[in-house]
């Protein structure tokens, strides 16, 4: 059998080697809002920070982040939540106020195929998800209309990345392709946040991530 070069992320079933990332929703009246499907934050849309995003999760050493005391991820003025390569997560994590937060909630990324990106969007669409953000209690709507399918594009993986680390890659520079779900958070105001995730797979695969963070 051909191998694909696929993982669904927070990585509980690394039988397929390419990766979904669980992530932050968002909505709260009084604390905090999500930007537009549609809407260019730092000058760039939903699936350009998705991209950004996955170079810096699967490609740099930074992004692996301990649950206690995590550091977001930075790209010039968004700040890149990290994840989890476990079914169940709680992340506690400081944040700019001054700055969005991109938060990828759910998805597929593929490598090193013929087409990652047809690879990556067919996954999400043979998966289908169903998945619940809240932040400080309250949800985030229509999430369906938050997908992210990227093109094809490089990323130069270092040796130290999560995908190195768990034998999946190997150094070097590799083509990914993917396609997710995903939300930028307005800045958030000074003080602590709840973010919490649950998304199911229609395979039965489910994902629970939550995020304490503190907006200084």
């Amino acid at each position: 059998m051909e191998r694909i070069n696929r993982v669904r992320t927070l990585f509980a079933a690394l039988a397929f080697t390419g990766i979904t990332v669980a992530a932050v929703p968002v909505a709260g009246a009084h604390d905090a809002e999500v930007y537009g499907a549609r809407e260019k934050v730092a000058g760039k849309s939903l699936t350009q920070w998705n991209v950004e995003f996955l170079r810096w999760f699967a490609g740099e050493a930074s992004a692996v982040q301990p649950e206690s005391g995590c550091s977001p991820g930075r790209s010039g003025k968004m700040q890149l939540l990290p994840t989890t390569l476990e079914q169940v997560a709680t992340f506690d994590c400081t944040v700019s106020r001054n700055r969005p937060v991109f938060v990828f909630a759910n998805g597929f990324f593929c490598w090193d195929e013929v087409d990652s990106a047809a690879c990556a969007s067919s996954a999400i669409d043979e998966f289908a998800t169903t998945s619940t953000m809240t932040i400080d209690g309250e949800a985030v709507e229509n999430m369906h209309r938050r997908i992210a399918r990227t093109g094809n594009f490089p990323i130069d993986v270092e040796p130290d990345s999560v995908l190195v680390n768990i034998g999946a890659i190997d150094p070097g520079v590799h083509t990914f392709g993917s396609a997710g779900y995903a939300a930028i958070l307005e800045p958030l105001r000074r003080g602590h946040h709840t973010v919490v995730i649950h998304t199911e797979f229609n395979d039965g695969f489910t994902i629970d991530v939550t995020y304490h963070l503190t907006a200084v």
